[in-house]
């Protein structure tokens, strides 16, 4: 019995020396906040850690498989939704803040999102989706300073989409980099919560990364929302026209219809309207719908003007984003199309070149 409680204190012994000199996973360094505490929420477990400050810094001590996100948000700076997302792994990372500014929710993106780590010790690359975060934040500064509120100006729209294009080619650029690490699946996602990148494209650039990455939880919400394939019936609609008629899906039944979604502020369905006009003049048989996701009528008229869609059938019910319509058809980036046959059934999902080749 003597035996057996001396090797049970001796085993828990080795257990807690063995705690306690176990390597950091992460070390966070504070240049001015001394004591406090953080919590770090792991995206596999759903597990969240209290952490203390004392002297500046915590550290974790967690074992750590394989690569895994993990939020971090200091007590008093910011709350769960403005976390820091770090990519972690068994080798460890240091990361460091010179000073913490509290978040303040403003109109000011640089409001929300005050504060960058920087990372003296990196091994699973988090310093490129901190680089992306950078390019969107001035991403999204300048689109809001280039808010169409004046349609007098011209060139705004062509402005706007120039913004875009590079916006979208960096973004691919770094996750083209980083297709092996996690870190990557971090940038997809956040493209894909804040609709900058179609979900065709973000579906390819999530084909494209290693096999281990593609795995990753955190692409799960691009793999659901591709839905619809072919042969799948039609949600219903039901909207009115700009000129005060009804349209709904049951009208159409036993002609190919074509749905494009689209808004009078966005440059690339501006862009694309000659080639959406050339394919209703091949295609005399094809029903086409501009399905609006403007909220203002005034605009959508100007902006119908503008396309050259007058002699078009033009929908909208002035919801925006909270359209019946837009949530059925999964809407989040337009312009997008949706190609439906004669009995109801969609042929066809994406941007309007790939429709282009079903005539």
């Amino acid at each position: 019995m003597m035996i057996k409680q001396l090797t049970y204190a001796m085993v828990a012994a080795a257990q807690l020396v063995s705690c306690h000199t176990q390597k950091p996973t992460l070390v966070v360094e504070f240049g001015d906040i001394k004591k406090g505490r953080a919590f770090l929420y792991d995206t596999k477990t759903f597990t969240t850690d209290t952490l203390p400050i004392r002297n500046g810094s915590l550290v974790v001590r967690k074992t750590i498989a394989s690569p895994g996100v993990f939020n971090l948000w200091i007590d008093g700076i910011q709350e769960y939704p403005r976390s820091f997302h770090l990519v972690l792994s068994s080798d460890p990372t240091v990361v460091s803040f010179d000073r913490l500014i509290p978040i303040r929710e403003t109109a000011s993106i640089y409001d929300i999102y005050p504060n960058r780590p920087s990372f003296r010790r990196d091994p699973n690359r988090n310093e490129a989706f901190y680089a992306y975060q950078g390019d969107w934040l001035g991403f999204y500064d300048t689109i809001m300073r280039l808010s169409p509120t004046d349609f007098t100006r011209d060139t705004l729209l062509e402005e706007r989409k120039a913004v875009v294009l590079r916006f979208r080619a960096k973004a691919e650029e770094r996750v083209a980099e980083n297709r092996e690490r996690l870190v990557s699946a971090l940038i997809l996602e956040h493209l894909h919560r804040e609709n900058l990148l179609p979900l065709e494209t973000l579906q390819q650039l999530s084909d494209g990364l290693g096999s281990d990455v593609k795995q990753d939880l955190f692409l799960d919400p691009i793999k659901l929302e591709a839905g619809f394939r072919p042969g799948t019936a039609a949600p219903y609609f039901e909207l009115i026209d700009s000129q005060g008629k009804s349209h709904s899906l049951e009208d159409y039944i036993g002609s190919k219809i074509l749905l494009h979604f689209w808004s009078s502020t966005c440059a690339p369905c501006i862009q694309e309207a000659p080639t959406l006009l050339a394919l209703q003049k091949g295609a005399p048989d094809l029903k086409i719908l501009n399905v609006s996701l403007d909220t203002d009528k005034t605009r959508l008229l100007k902006g119908i003007e503008r396309a050259g869609f007058d002699d078009m059938v033009n929908v909208c019910d002035f919801l925006g984003q909270e359209s019946r319509m837009v949530q059925d058809y999964g809407i989040r980036w337009i312009p997008a199309c949706y190609l439906i046959d004669e009995s109801g059934k969609i042929v066809a999902k994406g941007e309007l070149s790939k429709i282009l080749g079903y005539f």
